[in-house]
């Protein structure tokens, strides 16, 4: 039974379409409670009640079509809050678009590509990661136009792949990690997405969802 003491934010920034397969799925895996967000669609009203609480262990961050460099009202008012929890030390995991604006908010550079990557790819786990204690490698689904190409001098490197360095990102002193990959994935996303599935380079989702669960256990059970 999940844990009433703690709760786990899922922040889904969809701008059209919510990824609730996404959350249902880190719900599932998550040993604390769960709620979920719709910062963009829906303001921040729900999540002042949950940082009223006081309760929070842990924040995923979910992708968005929106570019970090947009400047909506929106994303202004959520930097503010993740620099909050930031500074309350609580672990915070940006996938794709949330790789990249926690990465932004530090002074990473983001680079438009001239085609979306769309599909699954090899990705390497580095043993340094906190969470992810041994290394791994895997096909996790990607679907981004976006990408980090100059890291801050605070963030290194977890994970890596043949086509991009920055793969993963982790600030070296707070409990930030960024993932350009998708591995919350289900294959509800992937039809969401436009990604045949299976596909001849068959994503992984199970190596994905690990990698989920441990940030999850890790938040449950973070050192103070």
């Amino acid at each position: 039974m999940p844990d009433q003491m703690g709760e786990v934010l899922v922040l889904d920034p969809a701008v059209h379409t919510p990824e609730i397969e996404c959350y249902r799925l880190i719900e599932s895996l998550n040993p604390l409670k769960s709620s979920y967000h719709l910062p963009a669609l829906k303001g921040f009203a729900s999540l002042d009640v949950a940082l009223e609480k006081n309760l929070v262990k842990g924040v995923i961050l979910l992708g968005s079509s929106v570019s970090v460099y947009e400047g909506c009202s929106w994303q202004s008012e959520l930097e503010k809050m993740l620099k909050h929890l930031v500074s309350a030390r609580i672990p915070i995991l940006g996938i794709c678009y949330g790789h990249q604006l926690l990465g932004y908010m530090y002074g990473a550079k983001i680079f438009e590509l001239s085609k979306k990557q769309l599909g699954s790819r090899k990705v390497d786990i580095l043993a340094n990661s906190r969470f992810c204690r041994e290394p791994l490698s895997g096909n996790l689904v990607v679907s981004h136009r976006e990408v980090i190409t100059a890291l801050p001098a605070e963030f290194e490197v977890w994970a890596q792949s043949d086509s991009f360095a920055f793969e993963g990102i982790k600030h070296k002193n707070e409990y930030i990690w960024g993932i350009q990959a998708h591995p919350e994935a289900t294959k509800q996303f992937c039809l969401n997405q436009n990604i045949s599935y299976p596909t001849d380079y068959l994503p992984d989702l199970e190596f994905g969802w690990k990698i989920i669960k441990d940030f999850l256990l890790f938040s449950q059970d973070k050192p103070q």
